[in-house]
């Protein structure tokens, strides 16, 4: 039964975000498929062990991404099309096992991409990186203007590695992370360190550096994934 793949929320987060977090694990699981008929409220309640008003936020949440359909009358669905779920999932807010999925893909492609830019970057591509840190540091109060400068930082790397293929997925990895960097920007201390590893990366990139520029960006998101752990553990 579909109502067997849920769990009581027990935890301090809101509760509504735990029912979501468990109805999004349960589609990458596949234990859900598009087109599946979900429980009805008063057992999805029961399965989670909440009132049924936080399940309604929880499925007008997922209703407005796309995720879910409610047909008045007949019940509340997966979204029947699959390539659309799985695009507006992005959507939700990601959470740990999203996001731990998105830092595997990180490591690998940004290492890369880090490499081929020292290897084929211009002159004027590690100036705008140098800028791009520089107006980071005169706005690092803001952390609005510093989320965008960061995005920058890295589509200028994708950039200048030359390889088409990884502009690409550095745009798609960015719009999932959208919604999250301002949050681990906001952690004390994250600005200024996420600044001194920029420029780490980018000493690196100016000397042509390959080896030592993969490094550098792999240290960097090691570090951001920590500060992530530390927002997630305080949730």
């Amino acid at each position: 039964m579909v109502s067997d793949v849920f769990k009581p929320v027990r935890d301090s987060r809101s509760h509504s975000d735990k029912i979501i977090e468990q109805i999004v694990d349960a589609l990458l699981r596949g234990d859900l498929k598009p087109g599946d008929r979900l429980p009805t409220e008063r057992d999805l309640a029961a399965s989670f062990s909440v009132s049924r008003t936080v399940v309604r936020e929880a499925v007008k949440i997922l209703a407005g991404r796309g995720v879910v359909e409610v047909r008045h009358g007949s019940g509340i669905y997966i979204a029947a099309d699959e390539a659309t779920v799985l695009e507006r999932l992005d959507q939700v807010n990601l959470h740990d096992a999203l996001l731990i999925d998105l830092f595997a893909v990180r490591k690998v492609l940004e290492t890369k991409i880090a490499s081929l830019a020292a290897l084929r970057r211009t002159e004027r591509q590690v100036e705008h990186l140098r800028e791009i840190i520089a107006g980071a540091r005169l706005n690092a109060h803001d952390v609005a203007a510093v989320s965008l400068l960061d995005a920058d930082f890295h589509l200028t790397l994708a950039r200048a590695s030359r390889n088409l293929v990884l502009i690409k997925l550095m745009l798609t990895v960015l719009d999932l992370l959208s919604r999250s960097r301002e949050q681990t920007l906001s952690v004390e201390g994250r600005v200024a360190k996420s600044l001194s590893e920029h420029e780490r990366i980018v000493e690196a990139v100016a000397d042509m550096d390959a080896e030592r520029a993969g490094a550098a960006m792999l240290d960097h998101l090691d570090s951001v994934e920590a500060s992530i752990a530390q927002i997630r553990s305080t949730d």
